[in-house]
């Protein structure tokens, strides 16, 4: 099946243009929406609720995916402003894993399964994000074909969250059109031992 892989096909990036950007001031707390479009007309909406005194920031998203097959994959990327020694840590099959050093050998470092969290730290401060709708997930930005072996680091402080994917052999639908909804919590905090 790992020979059936298509690997000499180049990636094209599209980043999103921001179509909207506004403030709303609700009872007792705030919004803040960017509506973003792009050249195929597909569209996605990312509200950050915003209540005082809270330490953790929501982030929904909301994608509108026309019916397409054509291989394809959409991303949210969350660059952390974290030093270059940052480690990441996430929960998968009820383990914490820390991320390449941690993981068997062969085991996939082009992206990584999550249930619940990862957690991104350097030597003083952490962020951890709670991903109940979004499992998979790339370390240190767009990691497809980066890694010839283990032990690459040290890594970028971002997290891709692989919000849609259907080119590879998987359990994804070919075609997810429509509306797709995602929720993430982001807390930071100090480092964590």
């Amino acid at each position: 099946m790992h020979d059936a892989q298509h690997v000499n096909w180049t990636a094209l990036r599209e980043y999103a243009s921001v179509a909207q950007s506004q403030s709303r001031t609700l009872p007792g707390a705030g919004e803040h929406e960017q509506r973003v479009a792009f050249a195929n007309g597909e569209t996605a909406a990312v509200v950050y609720p915003l209540h005082p005194g809270e330490a953790v920031l929501h982030v929904l998203v909301t994608l509108r995916m026309n019916p397409d097959v054509t291989p394809r994959a959409a991303y949210l990327n969350l660059p952390l402003r974290l030093e270059a020694t940052a480690v990441t840590r996430f929960e998968t099959a009820g383990a914490t894993v820390e991320f390449d050093r941690e993981q068997l050998p062969g085991g996939s470092r082009h992206f990584v399964t999550t249930l619940d969290w990862l957690r991104m730290q350097d030597g003083k401060s952490s962020v951890t994000v709670a991903t109940p709708d979004a499992p998979l997930w790339q370390v240190e930005g767009f990691t497809l074909r980066l890694f010839d072996g283990e032990g690459r680091g040290p890594y970028e402080a971002t997290l891709n969250a692989w919000l849609t994917n259907n080119p590879w052999d998987a359990n994804l639908k070919a075609d997810q059109a429509g509306g797709l909804r995602f929720k993430f919590s982001i807390a930071p905090h100090r480092a964590e031992n």
